[in-house]
């Protein structure tokens, strides 16, 4: 196992560079999508605790500084100045080693965030700008928040078929929940009432009682 950690350091976080692509206007389209609810977690957590999780970089061999992890929290860093609030000018980040630019965005979508979402297309756009196969990083990214199998079928092959489904076994699961419910209220519909055979015309399920009758 190799160890990609090189150091941390105080770096002015204004110097930072995007990796992931942003839309035609700046907005923060790209790996990762921040909702407003998240981003509001995320300024607030930054008020009461203050920097804690470092930002992770690579610099090149220019000396350019790349976000691996915390674009979207320099990002909000940017607003919270604009907002009028005290922001440090030399923030810590993890100094992680990459061979290339390529290599660097692979580890970025190690990265995942407590605030912000993977999109799918947003995945597929990053893996296509950096020229990434899909199956290079296939098993790593089981880790992202996306449904791989769907994320497969729908960017790089309509005819995969998956061998488990979430969603099938979900619907299976709330079926089975709709038919014992149905059952449940049947039978006791029927108990109240005595002296009714019958056949639930869903499930099959038989109900059988006494000639009694509840008056």
């Amino acid at each position: 196992m190799e160890d990609h950690v090189l150091r941390q350091e105080k770096i002015d976080w204004k110097t930072l560079q995007w990796l992931q692509i942003r839309g035609k206007k700046g907005e923060t389209t790209g790996l990762k999508e921040l909702y407003k609810t998240e981003a509001t977690k995320l300024v607030a957590s930054l008020k009461k605790y203050g920097w804690v999780d470092p930002f992770k970089v690579w610099i090149d061999e220019e000396g350019t500084k790349w976000i691996l992890d915390g674009h979207h929290r320099e990002a909000i860093l940017r607003e919270m100045e604009i907002q009028g609030g005290d922001i440090p000018k030399l923030l810590a980040a993890d100094i992680i080693d990459c061979k290339d630019k390529k290599e660097a965005a692979k580890f970025a979508i190690l990265y995942t965030s407590r605030y912000a979402k993977p999109t799918g297309q947003g995945l597929y756009e990053h893996l296509e700008h950096f020229d990434i196969e899909f199956e290079d990083m296939s098993d790593a990214m089981n880790t992202v928040d996306i449904d791989m199998d769907a994320f497969r079928v729908e960017f790089y092959d309509p005819s995969y078929e998956p061998n488990y489904s979430p969603a099938e076994t979900n619907k299976d699961i709330t079926e089975m929940e709709i038919e014992k419910k149905a059952r449940e209220l049947a039978e006791k519909y029927i108990s109240e009432r005595g002296g009714i055979d019958a056949i639930c015309p869903k499930c099959g399920h038989e109900f059988v009682f006494s000639d009694k009758r509840v008056g």
